[in-house]
C-alpha cells in the first residue's frame, strides 16, 4: 500500500496534523522534499509532500494564498509546515489556499524533525515497491508454468486472472486464435 497524507498523519510519532485541505487526504505521497524557495514549483513533479519553515514566506495573507495555489497546480500531494522555529501556527493564507484547493496542510510540531517525516515517507514508498516487485516476480512466475504445461491457452488465461481483464491473442491477420477473461 502506497503511503497517503492521512495514513503519514495516522503515524503517532510524528504528530502531525491536518490544519487545512482535509479533503486532500486521501493523496498519494510519492516523495519528501524540504524547500524554503519562494516558488519551489519549477522543481517539483506532482506527489511530493513538500517540507517548509516558510522562511521566505511573504506576510502577507494574499502572497500565502497565492504561494498554496502555486503548489496546488503543481499537484503536490501536501504541504507540511514547521510550528515551531518561524511560526507558532500555520499562515492564515495557507489555511485558506488548503481549503480552497483541496492540497492538505499540515502543521509539524518543533518535536518533529523533517528528517524522521522523510523517512516514514521513503520508508512507505519503498515498502510498496518491494511489494510490485514480489508480485511481479510471482505472476512472471505464472506465467512461465502456464506455457510450458498449457501452451497459449494457458498463458492468456493466466494474464487475464493477472491483469483482471479481458486477453485475446490474435494471428497475423487479427483472428481471434485464443481469449480469456
Amino acid at each position: 500500500m502506497s503511503i497517503t497524507v492521512s495514513r503519514l498523519c495516522a503515524d503517532p510519532t510524528l504528530g502531525l496534523t491536518v490544519v487545512a485541505g482535509a479533503a486532500g487526504a486521501h493523496r498519494v505521497i510519492s516523495w519528501a522534499h524540504t524547500s524554503e524557495l519562494a516558488d519551489p514549483t519549477p522543481w517539483l513533479e506532482g506527489g511530493e509532500l513538500l517540507m517548509t519553515l516558510a522562511l521566505n514566506l511573504d506576510l502577507t495573507a494574499a502572497s500565502q494564498y497565492a504561494y498554496g495555489e502555486r503548489l496546488a497546480g503543481a499537484g503536490v500531494a501536501a504541504l507540511a509546515v514547521d510550528t515551531g522555529m518561524i511560526h507558532p501556527v500555520v499562515p492564515a493564507g495557507l489555511l485558506s489556499a488548503g481549503d480552497a484547493f483541496g492540497l492538505p496542510v499540515l502543521a509539524v510540531p518543533a518535536a518533529t524533525p523533517f528528517l524522521a517525516i522523510s523517512r516514514a515517507v521513503i520508508s512507505a514508498v519503498t515498502a510498496a515497491q518491494i511489494r510490485a516487485f514480489q508480485q511481479t516476480s510471482k505472476d512472471q512466475e505464472r506465467l512461465a508454468s502456464a506455457a510450458l504445461l498449457t501452451g497459449k491457452s494457458g498463458v492468456v488465461e493466466t494474464l487475464a486472472k493477472v491483469l483482471g481483464g479481458s486477453v485475446l491473442l490474435l494471428d497475423a491477420k487479427g483472428r481471434t486464435l485464443v481469449s480469456a477473461g
